[in-house]
């Protein structure tokens, strides 16, 4: 059976309520009753900063009837890039009631809790015991260990979300998930933690922070958005939780890998002992109960699972680069064959160009034959011109425009002109030249018809056939 419904419902809607909330209840999955479960859930949310401001937004939208926010931060102009539910008049309020004043505007259904403080080892127990179920969007390695200790301790399910420059991590953490409830697969649903994923912190000043190596604030959305669609899933028990994978995010490549998480051997005994545990160092922690150590075939175990998700996680990230990086290179080919394509076009509109010019010159010599007499070379006129009309169409209006002046001089020595009178000298001596500028060399000296010869045109021949 999959996963029950982490809350009971809570009172009936009502009909402002079902209308408010009408697009859950048409939902199949969800209906009425999910919906009620939402009204009848506390949910804590750590952080309202970038993680914490969709959460905050879409859970208050959603209906949960009680949110809490842990935030001992104030808001600032850098962090409006990415913490959507701060504004530019709030720079230097406290978050929780930048956070608070937000989700009531959103729905007065919601009873925003505020928790102004840094939690540790001295209140966390007190705090998450309140609530059914724990978001986790924090910054810090402490409070993450520390929130997910408390968890793991108290038996209450954990979502967390880590995000940094363009790469994020989304799983879901429950120390002691219901026995008979079964996955997909049929097999039980792994009991696991965030030391199960990541057994201990990095060591200090080795993983920089979003303030130092910045962070994609829109991934924020994308992120913030699944969890509170992860918290949605388990409080009306629909759907399958992120219980036992990792989604990974890589927005670059805009893909997501999973990644399967299973226990790690002898993780259970010691966190145990570790109720509101730091990690102290390697074989030992500082707990609220005075450091405690543990067998280093432990931490050792642990050491080794850690070692072996970052060769993993490393080959992941490094095969989405290569896709990228192949994707890219299949773009830059489409590129180059497009731009391959435009200069075939470019050649061949300056090959009809050339052909144009060639067949203007032929026609312009034809005609230029035709008025000084020479008939026995040329067809009729009309023919000669409607290819050469046909032809110039396409080459713009500037060509049309010659076109017409070359024709203009042609009838100017027409012998059938309507007057009757013989082509006129200087007329004829225009066309010459026109035709000597398209490179057109003629000689009517032979029956009349015209050949290539060595650069001239034989101007008395012409004179002579008139």
């Amino acid at each position: 059976m999959p996963l029950p419904p982490l809350c009971p419902p809570g009172p009936p809607l009502s009909r402002e309520q079902i209308t408010r909330y009408s697009r859950h209840v048409l939902l199949e999955q969800l209906g009425r009753t999910g919906q009620r479960r939402l009204r009848g859930a506390s949910v804590l949310v750590m952080g309202a900063g970038g993680l914490g401001a969709p959460i905050l937004a879409y859970l208050g939208a959603a209906g949960v009837a009680t949110i809490g926010v842990v935030d001992d931060d104030v808001v600032e102009i850098t962090n409006l890039q990415r913490q959507v539910i701060h504004t530019s008049a709030g720079v230097g309020r406290a978050k929780v009631d930048s956070a608070a004043d937000f989700v009531g505007g959103l729905n007065d259904d919601v009873q925003t809790v505020r928790h102004h403080l840094r939690m540790d080892e001295s209140n966390a127990l007190d705090i998450i015991g309140d609530y059914d179920l724990v978001l986790d969007g924090t910054d810090n390695f402490p409070t993450r260990y520390l929130v997910s200790d408390t968890c793991a301790a108290e038996g209450i399910p954990l979502i967390w979300g880590s995000i940094l420059r363009f790469n994020a991590q989304v799983s879901v953490f429950w120390s002691r998930p219901p026995a008979d409830a079964r996955g997909p697969d049929g097999e039980p649903y792994p009991a696991v933690t965030l030391r199960d994923l990541f057994p201990v912190p990095p060591p200090e000043g080795t993983t920089p922070s979003c303030g130092e190596a910045g962070v994609l604030g829109a991934m924020c959305g994308q992120v913030g958005s699944l969890m509170a669609a992860e918290a949605i899933k388990l409080i009306t028990g629909i759907g399958e939780p992120l219980l036992g994978r990792v989604a990974v995010l890589d927005v670059l490549a805009a893909r997501w890998h999973e990644v399967p998480l299973r226990p790690a051997p002898a993780r259970h005994a010691a966190t145990a002992l570790l109720v509101c545990a730091v990690p102290y160092g390697i074989g030992s922690w500082q707990g609220a109960y005075g450091r405690i150590n543990v067998d280093t075939s432990f931490a050792f175990s642990f050491s080794v699972q850690f070692f072996l998700y970052a060769v993993l996680t490393t080959v992941i990230w490094c095969l989405g680069r290569m896709s990228y990086a192949a994707d890219r290179r299949n773009a830059h080919a489409l590129e180059e064959q497009a731009a391959e394509a435009a200069r075939a076009v470019a050649a061949e509109r300056l090959q009809l160009a050339r052909d144009l010019h060639d067949i203007l010159a032929s026609a312009v010599t034809a005609m230029l034959l035709q008025a000084a007499g020479a008939r026995a070379f040329v067809g009729t006129n009309d023919t000669r011109v409607g290819n050469a009309l046909q032809i110039i169409e396409g080459a713009g209006v500037e060509a049309m425009r010659e076109l017409q002046r070359l024709l203009g001089l042609l009838r100017s020595v027409d012998g059938t002109t309507s007057e009757g009178n013989a082509p006129g000298l200087e007329d004829l001596d225009d066309l010459i030249e026109l035709a000597r500028a398209s490179g057109v060399v003629v000689d009517t000296t032979t029956n009349g018809e015209p050949r290539a010869l060595d650069g001239s045109v034989n101007l008395a021949a012409y004179r002579d056939v008139q």
